[in-house]
């Protein structure tokens, strides 16, 4: 919208003001950015301790199995094997959903700046944030 009325800004001789908003602007899309990398590393993080350390557990407890002679060493690693595959295909189907949804909701934003939005679609209903 700022760019569509870029002719009123000139036409008041506001381009000085208009240059240090959309300034401030981007520096708050640049720490908006920054917080959420530091929170994605964070969490990618957690889940990366967490997974070794279940793994680990697993060993740890499956190694004592093995000791007592209740599984053999192959039977611990074939579940250990199964439940690695198993965590990374649920993450994957996951991850793959989360991006969709991102998807969605970014063509949702550009259909609506393009126009195309003429108030009778189900999600202009919905109140804006």
């Amino acid at each position: 919208e700022r760019l569509q009325h870029l002719h009123f800004v000139k036409m008041s001789n506001r381009e000085l003001e208009e240059v240090a908003e959309y300034r401030q602007m981007q520096e708050q899309v640049a720490a908006l950015g920054r917080k959420l990398s530091v929170a994605n590393g964070s969490f990618m993080g957690f889940i990366f301790a967490a997974s070794s350390g279940a793994l680990l557990y697993v060993f740890d407890v499956g190694g004592k199995s093995v000791a007592a002679g209740r599984m053999t060493a192959g039977d611990l690693t074939s579940f250990a094997t199964y439940t690695f595959l198993l965590g990374l295909g649920t993450s994957g189907v996951l991850r793959a959903a989360s991006e969709f949804t991102q998807g969605m909701v970014s063509a949702e934003r550009v259909y609506e700046l393009i126009g195309g939005d003429d108030g009778t679609s189900a999600s202009s209903s919905k109140p804006q944030r």
